[in-house]
């Protein structure tokens, strides 16, 4: 077992390992090992993949969580071995936290956040971004991201070689930001994946869009799902 996915969950670790079968105890068992103060922590060494949440019925229990600062001082311990680690969610202190870590990590390659980064959030991640060469991965899921977010990221992609994956799903992008993502498309040579899933792209963003795969020669998956300002004029 090399992921334990736990979404808005408060059993304490110590606990899960009871609700699984013997035949992969002793992996669940590596997931969660001890920690100096007696509480359990999720840990894997064979993970590069960072997972934020911020659920607040949690956050104001945080057994289970660790702190930001924590993880980086245990990635960094491991940074020798070319493989990172994952965690059941970090509590995230500030938003600078965690971009300075985006752009100072050269071993994590996947971020998932479930938690309202928001426009001004976001355009702090795309600025690190910018820098980053490790992430391949990023998922952002009812992140509260609107145009101002969607065009700070879309500016990004424009200089970013590495990241492959990129998942925003149920957030609050618009035409504007479908016409910055259409713009970076034409430019970008990695990107394989786009998902503006959940969002309110019209009919404007998606001819945009549509264009925009006529140049582009690496994105294979391009999701507009639930858009229900997009009709068939929007994407013919």
């Amino acid at each position: 077992m090399t992921s334990l996915p736990v979404s808005k969950d408060s059993i304490p670790a110590s606990e899960l390992s009871k609700q699984y079968p013997s035949s992969i105890k002793s992996d669940l068992e590596t997931l969660i090992p001890k920690s100096q103060d007696g509480r359990d922590k999720f840990f894997n060494n064979e993970l590069r993949e960072l997972t934020l949440t911020q659920d607040r019925e949690v956050a104001k229990n945080k057994s289970g969580y660790i702190s930001l600062q924590d993880f980086r001082r245990r990635v960094e311990a491991h940074s020798q071995d070319q493989v990172l680690s994952d965690t059941l969610g970090c509590d995230i202190s500030n938003q600078e936290e965690l971009t300075s870590f985006c752009q100072g990590s050269a071993y994590i390659t996947k971020v998932r956040i479930t938690y309202e980064i928001g426009d001004q959030g976001i355009a702090q991640l795309a600025d690190a971004l910018r820098s980053n060469n490790s992430l391949t991965s990023i998922v952002i899921w009812q992140g509260q991201i609107g145009d101002a977010g969607a065009k700070a990221l879309a500016a990004a992609l424009q200089e970013n070689r590495t990241l492959k994956e990129l998942l925003l799903p149920a957030n609050r992008i618009g035409n504007e930001g479908a016409q910055a993502f259409a713009a970076a498309l034409k430019v970008n040579t990695t990107l394989t994946a786009l998902s503006l899933s959940g969002n309110s792209v019209g009919n404007e963003g998606g001819k945009l869009l549509a264009e925009a795969l006529e140049v582009d020669q690496s994105l294979t998956s391009l999701s507009l799902f639930c858009n229900y300002y997009i009709h068939a004029e929007g994407v013919i």
